[in-house]
């Protein structure tokens, strides 16, 4: 096991470097990695970053200053059409198991004042890149966890018992970004240094002294509430004391950004050739800073586009075309068989059913078809076993159209078909409010159809 103390993170070193869908058929083959014996990968997943705040998609005029995302994309694919779910636990859970909440159940957030946690019978990604890669690989978590609490089966301990050799960071949301609670090789501690900035000081140490091939999963608090004025330097923002929510993400999006740049630039360019940087959302913009033209019914926690679109964009030497656009529909799950591929996995012969696809054939040929015809997405509550008595909303769309079903003890059963006019985020009207064109009716029973399909997945509980 590597330990963060004996890896570098004492204030000495410090100071020196810092001074879902169903899956269609497989993909074509690929021609062979450039770089032979295992391939690294850097996958950051950033909090609450919807798309409508992200300027490399132009759906929302005013945003904040993304420069080195907007690098990132340079180099790489940029997925327009990029699907998670719509809350921060189910989509960490899918992305790291590569399955759907309706197989694992954790549906829904889960919050330290729970004992809900992933179970360990989940195979998670470091786990397949450990035993099943001929090259066994090094992983390392750093920053926002959720997906077990200190009061869960196994606590402060699940990532590292998840398969991950070290684990650093805060395991919920914070309660401040200036002084919060983190773990640290199972322990306890507090740590009064701007989140955003602790967890890139993590991952640089980690990215220049694990030993190849190495998965570093870097996940940031940002810009997730508290909403508060970041450091200075981070930012380009002029915030006084009662500045308003979406000010706040600004300046907090911005940090995020200047310190994904500072993490960036301390990989070396010999260490860059080998390896692939996959940068996500894990869901839309919280409701109270989602602006007109948005709606903030239809952000976070919703099921609709603005709830569960994210940006996704992968820079890899797998990339022919840098700064390329990708039409294709595709889902968080799909990072699990990509990264499982990139180290020489063939996912499908893990032995277990995956919810997504892998994405190198896209990053080679992005303008290639789409690998599916729908994608999924799901929110349930509560976490854990069904019945999901409280809330059991889904939605699937194609390229044209989109059905959203919600249920649930708290809202009256909805049904709302969408047939999408733009590439942005507003839906349009629930075309089931009158009578439908023979297009509509044919979309929203090829549409209900897949939902179902979806809905009889089995819960296995991982």
């Amino acid at each position: 096991m590597i330990h963060l103390r004996s890896a570098g993170l004492g204030l000495g070193l410090l100071c020196l470097l810092l001074c879902a869908c169903v899956p269609p058929e497989p993909a074509p083959e690929l021609a062979p990695l450039p770089s032979p014996g295992g391939h690294n990968v850097l996958l950051v997943l950033i909090d609450d970053l919807g798309l409508d705040k992200v300027p490399r998609y132009g759906v929302y005029p005013q945003q904040p200053e993304l420069p080195n995302l907007d690098r990132l994309a340079d180099q790489g694919v940029t997925f327009r059409y990029a699907t998670a779910m719509p809350v921060c636990s189910p989509t960490r859970a899918t992305l790291l198991t590569g399955r759907l909440p309706r197989r694992h159940g954790l549906g829904e957030a889960i919050n330290s004042s729970t004992a809900i946690e992933l179970p360990l019978e989940a195979r998670l990604l470091p786990e397949v890149l450990r035993d099943h890669s001929p090259h066994p690989y090094t992983s390392v978590a750093l920053g926002k966890w959720h997906l077990s609490t200190p009061t869960s089966p196994t606590g402060l301990a699940h990532p590292v018992e998840q398969g991950f050799d070290v684990y650093a960071g805060g395991l919920d949301n914070l309660p401040s970004f200036y002084s919060w609670p983190k773990v640290i090789e199972g322990a306890l501690e507090q740590s009064e240094t701007y989140a955003t900035t602790d967890t890139t000081n993590d991952a640089i140490v980690q990215m220049l002294t694990l030993p190849e091939p190495w998965f570093l999963y870097v996940a940031y608090h940002a810009p997730h509430l508290p909403f508060h004025t970041p450091p200075g330097d981070l930012h380009g923002q002029e915030l006084g004391d009662d500045a308003l929510p979406e000010d706040s993400f600004v300046a907090m999006a911005e940090a995020m950004d200047t310190e994904l740049g500072r993490l960036l630039d301390a990989l070396p360019a010999t260490l860059r050739d080998r390896t692939t940087v996959i940068v996500s959302g894990d869901n839309g913009s919280e409701p109270v800073v989602t602006t007109p033209p948005f709606d903030p019914d239809r952000a976070k926690v919703s099921v609709y586009e603005g709830g569960v679109r994210v940006p996704l964009i992968v820079s890899s030497p797998q990339v022919r075309e840098p700064g390329a656009w990708s039409d294709a529909l595709v889902h968080i799950a799909d990072l699990f068989p990509t990264v499982a591929e990139l180290a020489d996995v063939d996912p499908g012969s893990l032995g277990w059913e995956l919810d997504g696809i892998s994405l190198l054939p896209w990053l080679r040929d992005p303008l290639a078809p789409s690998g599916r015809d729908i994608v999924y997405t799901e929110r349930l509550v509560p976490p854990g076993p069904p019945p999901y008595t409280t809330r059991d909303d889904r939605a699937v769309r194609d390229a044209t159209h989109k059905l959203v079903l919600r249920s649930g003890a708290t809202q009256t059963d909805i049904a709302s078909l969408h047939r999408f006019v733009d590439d942005g985020l507003d839906e349009g009207p629930n075309l089931l409010d009158g009578p439908l064109s023979a297009d509509d009716q044919e979309a929203y029973d090829r549409l209900l159809a897949a939902l179902r399909d979806h809905e009889a997945l089995p819960y296995e509980g991982w």
